[in-house]
């Protein structure tokens, strides 16, 4: 039961996160995509979802992550756009669910552009556990 209340809690966190930031049609996009699981993630019950939204005077990526691992587990998220790699940051697993989120100020150089992003890695440093790939945002 702990488990489950947790999950739903995080669930409920990612929805509010999503809910929240509000976009004005023409000013941005809004894409959510689910992450698939390696043979590595299916291993360990891996899924997850990454988002990216983006608005005139705010940028934010986020992803969620579900996993049957230990308590305290780091995975490292990871973006590519064509023609580079980011390390954007770690999820947390506690009770099997972790959210990495990160919002910026367009422009801001500790994130790509998020138009620019094509893939999404979650990796535990020694093999990919989840990955998926964003289509183009709308112009």
């Amino acid at each position: 039961m702990r488990k489950l209340t947790v999950s739903m809690a995080a669930l409920l966190l990612f929805a509010t996160v999503a809910a929240a930031q509000r976009i004005t049609p023409g000013t941005g996009f809004n894409q959510t995509i689910r992450l698939q699981p390696t043979k590595a993630g299916q291993e360990i019950g891996a899924e997850g979802e990454a988002m990216r939204k983006s608005a005139r005077d705010m940028e934010m990526f986020a992803v969620k992550v579900q996993a049957n691992v230990e308590d305290g587990t780091k995975l490292l998220v990871v973006v590519s756009t064509k023609e580079s790699s980011f390390i954007m940051g770690t999820v947390d697993l506690f009770f099997g669910v972790g959210v990495f989120k990160m919002e910026v100020k367009p422009g801001d150089p500790s994130m790509p552009p998020l138009k620019d992003l094509v893939s999404v890695y979650v990796t535990d440093l020694t093999e990919v556990l989840l990955q998926g790939d964003f289509p183009p945002p709308p112009m």
